[in-house]
């Protein structure tokens, strides 16, 4: 087994998968929660991986033991991120599958019907059903599906198949048939919406390559909603070699020229995509018809069907949950964690990450409850200091929520200015400094990751957003 001081100096970037099979094997199905803690330790313990130290393991073993408690504990260390950014990455992601069930039966506050003394836990070791990370099954045999997500401060992207797979299967059912049948068929209030969502969903089933389905899709809602001028652009793009070619790098789309005999304001597919980017966000995020349709078709899709257990530790080792309650409405999907934070979703359709063979999918972010547009006074440094060399999220406009910090970073030379930044709809992240993620957010409000509720930095990448 690697030694802890050989491990830092090492620096590995070859994190395996921290998912349940990792650590149980072939085992799926557990009798009772103590018997899936007991199985869990046990693997724990018998892990062998050269990137897997005595230290991982203890931090895996304290979260089993209490999900709610510093996970740190007799590991010698003050923060997590002393781990490296791949471990913590990893265990954001994954981990919530290992101990998302101990945590569900833990906090009567989530499934408060059922009795953990009788309840079992069934956890794939394949993914067969949308939306199944791992399932708790009451005394009556009845599964309680949970998908697990990462609850690190930033939304999550789920496969659009599997939102159709869920719709279709909701038709089925006859009181989500009748429903489903009123609002979005015949003289339905969202057939119109309806159709065009059937339409993206064709697209993103029949594209192939992602950069031909983000194209194709902005294309859609361009003529949908739009002029038309991009949508006209993406129809003289007959040529398959042009979306092959554009999609071959995940990390990022390599710059493909548009064919000259094509005339338009773009130049290259990445000018394309940027633009896509930015008219799939606009016909699809809140307040359009679309977005309005979207919400009520996922809310009866998967109302008490579903439910989503998402988990993070922050930079101190502390963990962070939002576990979604029964009968919650997804247009106002209501989450909490130990440090009382009150937040609600919004969906819409998101092609950030999507690149090389991954598809754009549903993006479903938290964010802080309030009761209309909330300001709050903000202060930048300009002209020096953080204000120009360390703006670390590129097109981010920092600011400081108190004067003397932008005063501390302007320096002699810079300038303190005042404005008015809107943060209702913002990301609220948990996390240390230069920790921040975005994933096509408008605002981003970086807190203290200890859980204090103070804000740290407030970071703007929409100018409309500041007054």
């Amino acid at each position: 087994m690697k030694t802890f001081k050989k491990y830092l100096t090492e620096a590995p970037s070859s994190i395996p998968q921290l998912k349940p099979s990792f650590f149980l094997g072939e085992i799926e199905k557990f009798d009772s929660l103590n018997i899936f803690k007991s199985a869990m330790i046990r693997g724990i313990a018998g892990v062998r991986h050269t990137a897997i130290t005595d230290v991982h393991k203890q931090i895996f073993t304290n979260l089993i033991n209490d999900p709610d408690a510093n996970c740190l504990k007799n590991t010698g260390l003050n923060k997590i991120t002393e781990l490296g950014s791949n471990f913590v990455s990893r265990l954001n992601a994954d981990f919530g599958e290992c101990v998302g069930p101990v945590k569900i039966l833990k906090d009567l506050n989530y499934m408060p019907w059922i009795n953990p003394i009788d309840a079992k836990i069934y956890i794939p070791k394949r993914a067969n059903e949308p939306f199944l990370d791992f399932a708790i099954i009451d005394k009556d045999g009845i599964q309680h599906k949970i998908s697990s997500k990462t609850a690190r401060g930033v939304g999550n992207t789920v496969k659009t198949q599997d939102i159709k797979q869920t719709i279709e299967d909701s038709l089925k059912d006859s009181t989500s048939d009748n429903i489903i049948n009123k609002l979005f068929f015949g003289q339905g209030k969202y057939k119109q919406e309806y159709d065009v969502l059937q339409e993206i969903f064709v697209i993103l089933e029949t594209s192939g390559k992602s950069g031909k389905a983000i194209l194709k899709m902005a294309s859609l809602l361009d003529n949908k909603y739009g002029n038309r001028d991009f949508a006209v652009v993406v129809d003289q793009l007959t040529d398959d070699n042009f979306y092959n070619d554009m999609s071959s790098s995940k990390k990022g789309h390599e710059e493909y020229k548009i064919p000259e005999d094509i005339v338009s304001e773009f130049k290259t597919s990445r000018d394309l995509l940027r633009k896509a980017d930015v008219l799939i966000k606009l016909y699809t995020k809140a307040p359009s018809e679309l977005n309005k349709a979207l919400k009520l078709l996922i809310n009866i899709a998967f109302q008490d069907k579903i439910y989503y257990a998402k988990f993070a530790v922050n930079t101190i080792g502390n963990p962070i949950w939002e576990v979604r309650g029964r009968k919650t409405d997804y247009s106002d999907l209501y989450f909490g964690n130990k440090y009382g934070t009150t937040r609600f979703t919004k969906l819409y359709f998101d092609s950030k990450g999507a690149r090389g063979n991954e598809y754009p999918g549903l993006r479903i972010e938290s964010y802080t409850l309030t009761e209309g547009p909330k300001w709050i006074k903000a202060y930048r440094a300009e002209g020096a200091g953080r204000g120009v060399k360390t703006d670390a999220l590129k097109d981010g406009i920092y600011f400081f929520p108190k004067k003397p910090q932008a005063e501390l970073w302007a320096g002699r030379n810079g300038k303190v200015i005042e404005r008015n930044i809107r943060i209702d709809t913002a990301s609220i992240q948990e996390v240390g400094e230069g920790e921040a993620v975005n994933r096509n957010h408008d605002v981003i409000v970086r807190k203290d990751p200890r859980g204090s509720g103070k804000i740290l930095e407030i970071i703007v990448f929409d100018r409309e957003f500041i007054k």
